[in-house]
Protein backbone atom coordinates (compact mmCIF):
# COMPACT_ATOMS: atom_id res chain seq x y z
CA UNK A 1 0.00 0.00 0.00
CA UNK A 2 1.31 3.68 -1.06
CA UNK A 3 0.11 6.29 1.51
CA UNK A 4 -2.02 9.41 0.74
CA UNK A 5 0.77 11.43 1.28
CA UNK A 6 3.42 9.44 -1.12
CA UNK A 7 4.99 11.72 -4.18
CA UNK A 8 7.43 9.42 -6.18
CA UNK A 9 9.73 9.70 -9.19
CA UNK A 10 10.70 6.45 -10.21
CA UNK A 11 11.82 4.73 -13.34
CA UNK A 12 9.13 1.38 -12.56
CA UNK A 13 7.14 1.17 -9.68
CA UNK A 14 5.79 -2.57 -8.02
CA UNK A 15 3.25 -2.47 -5.09
CA UNK A 16 2.70 -6.59 -4.18
CA UNK A 17 1.24 -7.88 -1.54
CA UNK A 18 1.38 -11.35 -0.70
CA UNK A 19 3.17 -14.03 0.80
CA UNK A 20 6.47 -13.65 1.60
CA UNK A 21 7.78 -16.79 -0.98
CA UNK A 22 6.07 -18.36 -4.33
CA UNK A 23 4.68 -20.72 -3.21
CA UNK A 24 3.67 -19.97 0.12
CA UNK A 25 0.41 -20.94 1.69
CA UNK A 26 -0.87 -19.62 5.12
CA UNK A 27 -3.23 -21.77 6.92
CA UNK A 28 -5.65 -21.32 9.94
CA UNK A 29 -7.20 -24.18 11.53
CA UNK A 30 -9.31 -24.57 14.67
CA UNK A 31 -9.30 -28.60 16.19
CA UNK A 32 -11.49 -30.34 18.97
CA UNK A 33 -11.27 -33.39 20.18
CA UNK A 34 -13.18 -35.15 23.34
CA UNK A 35 -13.78 -38.45 24.46
CA UNK A 36 -15.71 -39.99 27.53
CA UNK A 37 -16.57 -43.37 29.43
CA UNK A 38 -18.19 -44.24 32.04
CA UNK A 39 -20.35 -47.20 33.98
CA UNK A 40 -24.01 -45.48 33.37
CA UNK A 41 -23.20 -42.77 30.57
CA UNK A 42 -20.65 -42.25 28.45
CA UNK A 43 -20.86 -38.14 26.99
CA UNK A 44 -18.37 -36.89 24.22
CA UNK A 45 -19.05 -33.30 22.92
CA UNK A 46 -16.35 -31.67 20.86
CA UNK A 47 -16.73 -27.81 19.01
CA UNK A 48 -14.65 -25.78 17.04
CA UNK A 49 -14.92 -23.01 15.46
CA UNK A 50 -13.39 -20.48 12.73
CA UNK A 51 -14.25 -17.22 11.60
CA UNK A 52 -11.29 -15.53 9.84
CA UNK A 53 -11.01 -12.15 8.18
CA UNK A 54 -7.72 -11.71 5.84
CA UNK A 55 -7.17 -8.87 3.84
CA UNK A 56 -4.65 -8.14 1.24
CA UNK A 57 -4.01 -5.37 -0.39
CA UNK A 58 -1.89 -4.02 -3.21
CA UNK A 59 -2.98 0.05 -3.55
CA UNK A 60 -2.47 3.29 -4.02
CA UNK A 61 -4.29 5.21 -1.99
CA UNK A 62 -6.32 8.77 -2.76
CA UNK A 63 -4.22 11.73 -3.07
CA UNK A 64 -0.73 9.78 -4.00
CA UNK A 65 1.38 11.03 -7.02
CA UNK A 66 3.40 8.59 -8.78
CA UNK A 67 5.23 10.12 -11.70
CA UNK A 68 7.53 7.31 -13.85
CA UNK A 69 10.12 8.14 -15.99
CA UNK A 70 11.26 6.73 -19.68
CA UNK A 71 7.86 5.17 -20.02
CA UNK A 72 8.69 2.73 -17.25
CA UNK A 73 6.30 -0.15 -15.65
CA UNK A 74 4.00 0.28 -13.52
CA UNK A 75 2.37 -2.91 -11.38
CA UNK A 76 -0.01 -3.29 -7.94
CA UNK A 77 -0.49 -6.85 -7.85
CA UNK A 78 -2.15 -8.68 -4.41
CA UNK A 79 -1.81 -12.13 -3.85
CA UNK A 80 -4.28 -14.38 -1.42
CA UNK A 81 -3.44 -17.83 -0.95
CA UNK A 82 -5.33 -19.35 2.18
CA UNK A 83 -6.60 -22.48 4.01
CA UNK A 84 -8.94 -22.74 6.49
CA UNK A 85 -10.34 -25.75 8.52
CA UNK A 86 -12.59 -26.36 10.97
CA UNK A 87 -12.47 -29.85 12.55
CA UNK A 88 -14.59 -31.64 15.44
CA UNK A 89 -13.93 -35.16 16.71
CA UNK A 90 -16.22 -36.38 19.56
CA UNK A 91 -15.75 -39.96 20.66
CA UNK A 92 -17.21 -41.55 23.45
CA UNK A 93 -15.33 -44.96 23.90
CA UNK A 94 -16.41 -46.32 26.88
CA UNK A 95 -19.30 -48.70 27.48
CA UNK A 96 -22.31 -46.79 28.77
CA UNK A 97 -24.71 -49.31 29.90
CA UNK A 98 -27.65 -46.62 30.19
CA UNK A 99 -27.25 -43.79 27.65
CA UNK A 100 -23.95 -43.15 25.02
CA UNK A 101 -23.92 -39.50 23.58
CA UNK A 102 -21.44 -38.05 21.09
CA UNK A 103 -21.70 -34.93 19.96
CA UNK A 104 -19.47 -33.28 17.33
CA UNK A 105 -19.82 -29.57 15.82
CA UNK A 106 -17.48 -27.35 13.24
CA UNK A 107 -18.03 -24.38 11.91
CA UNK A 108 -16.23 -22.33 9.38
CA UNK A 109 -16.82 -18.30 8.28
CA UNK A 110 -14.07 -17.03 6.29
CA UNK A 111 -14.04 -13.48 4.84
CA UNK A 112 -11.27 -12.84 2.31
CA UNK A 113 -10.38 -9.79 0.38
CA UNK A 114 -7.56 -9.33 -2.07
CA UNK A 115 -8.06 -6.10 -3.62
CA UNK A 116 -5.47 -4.12 -6.18
CA UNK A 117 -6.27 -0.69 -7.59
CA UNK A 118 -4.88 3.05 -7.58
CA UNK A 119 -7.34 5.06 -5.23
CA UNK A 120 -9.93 7.49 -7.01
CA UNK A 121 -7.84 10.57 -6.54
CA UNK A 122 -4.51 9.10 -6.89
CA UNK A 123 -2.20 10.38 -10.03
CA UNK A 124 -0.03 8.26 -12.59
CA UNK A 125 1.72 10.20 -15.07
CA UNK A 126 4.64 8.82 -17.72
CA UNK A 127 3.84 5.15 -17.38
CA UNK A 128 4.48 2.93 -20.18
CA UNK A 129 2.58 -0.86 -19.52
CA UNK A 130 0.56 -1.14 -16.54
CA UNK A 131 -0.50 -4.44 -14.68
CA UNK A 132 -3.02 -4.35 -12.26
CA UNK A 133 -4.03 -7.98 -10.59
CA UNK A 134 -5.86 -9.77 -7.80
CA UNK A 135 -5.12 -13.56 -7.75
CA UNK A 136 -6.57 -15.80 -4.57
CA UNK A 137 -7.04 -19.22 -3.98
CA UNK A 138 -8.99 -20.36 -0.95
CA UNK A 139 -9.98 -23.66 0.17
CA UNK A 140 -12.55 -24.13 3.17
CA UNK A 141 -13.33 -27.27 5.24
CA UNK A 142 -15.30 -27.91 7.74
CA UNK A 143 -15.52 -31.76 9.32
CA UNK A 144 -17.59 -33.14 12.04
CA UNK A 145 -16.96 -37.06 13.07
CA UNK A 146 -18.83 -38.57 15.89
CA UNK A 147 -18.94 -42.12 17.61
CA UNK A 148 -20.69 -43.21 20.41
CA UNK A 149 -21.74 -46.59 22.17
CA UNK A 150 -24.08 -47.92 24.70
CA UNK A 151 -25.45 -50.96 25.97
CA UNK A 152 -28.99 -48.88 26.52
CA UNK A 153 -28.88 -46.58 23.90
CA UNK A 154 -26.87 -44.28 22.05
CA UNK A 155 -27.28 -41.32 19.75
CA UNK A 156 -24.86 -39.47 17.94
CA UNK A 157 -25.23 -35.97 16.50
CA UNK A 158 -23.38 -34.53 13.80
CA UNK A 159 -22.68 -31.01 12.48
CA UNK A 160 -20.30 -29.31 10.07
CA UNK A 161 -21.06 -26.15 8.39
CA UNK A 162 -18.66 -24.43 5.94
CA UNK A 163 -19.59 -20.45 4.76
CA UNK A 164 -17.47 -17.34 3.14
CA UNK A 165 -17.44 -14.19 1.99
CA UNK A 166 -14.62 -14.13 -0.92
CA UNK A 167 -13.46 -11.28 -2.89
CA UNK A 168 -11.18 -10.48 -5.50
CA UNK A 169 -11.25 -7.14 -6.98
CA UNK A 170 -8.72 -5.47 -9.94
CA UNK A 171 -10.31 -1.83 -10.04
CA UNK A 172 -9.43 0.95 -11.70
CA UNK A 173 -12.06 3.57 -9.88
CA UNK A 174 -13.10 7.19 -9.77
CA UNK A 175 -11.84 10.43 -11.01
CA UNK A 176 -8.10 9.80 -10.90
CA UNK A 177 -5.16 9.97 -13.55
CA UNK A 178 -3.51 7.27 -14.61
CA UNK A 179 -1.99 7.90 -17.99
CA UNK A 180 0.04 5.36 -20.01
CA UNK A 181 1.73 4.70 -23.22
CA UNK A 182 1.58 1.01 -23.29
CA UNK A 183 -1.00 -1.40 -22.34
CA UNK A 184 -3.07 -1.76 -19.47
CA UNK A 185 -3.98 -4.70 -18.11
CA UNK A 186 -6.60 -5.19 -15.01
CA UNK A 187 -8.03 -8.89 -14.07
CA UNK A 188 -8.65 -10.53 -11.10
CA UNK A 189 -9.10 -14.65 -10.88
CA UNK A 190 -9.70 -16.71 -7.64
CA UNK A 191 -9.97 -20.49 -7.42
CA UNK A 192 -10.93 -22.62 -4.83
CA UNK A 193 -13.30 -25.14 -2.53
CA UNK A 194 -15.48 -25.22 -0.32
CA UNK A 195 -16.58 -28.64 1.28
CA UNK A 196 -19.01 -29.43 4.67
CA UNK A 197 -18.09 -32.96 6.10
CA UNK A 198 -20.60 -34.97 8.81
CA UNK A 199 -20.16 -38.53 9.84
CA UNK A 200 -21.29 -40.34 12.71
CA UNK A 201 -21.23 -44.20 13.92
CA UNK A 202 -23.37 -44.88 16.47
CA UNK A 203 -24.44 -48.67 18.15
CA UNK A 204 -26.96 -49.53 20.98
CA UNK A 205 -27.94 -52.68 22.05
CA UNK A 206 -31.20 -50.88 22.50
CA UNK A 207 -32.00 -48.36 20.45
CA UNK A 208 -29.47 -45.98 18.37
CA UNK A 209 -29.75 -43.37 16.49
CA UNK A 210 -27.37 -41.07 14.38
CA UNK A 211 -27.98 -37.24 12.92
CA UNK A 212 -25.52 -35.58 10.24
CA UNK A 213 -25.53 -32.23 9.40
CA UNK A 214 -23.01 -30.95 6.55
CA UNK A 215 -24.04 -27.76 4.95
Amino acid sequence: MCSSDLSVKAAGLTVRAGMPAAGDRGTMQTAATSGAGAEDVGLGVAFALNTDEVVTEATLESGAAVQLTGLSPLTLRAESDWRHLATATPQVTGDGKTVGIGLGIAINTVDETARAQPAATATVTGAGDVTIAAVSTSDIAATAKGGAQGKGSSVTPVGAYSGGTLDTLAELPGSGTLAAAGTVVVGATHTGTATATASGDTKGENSSGGISLAI
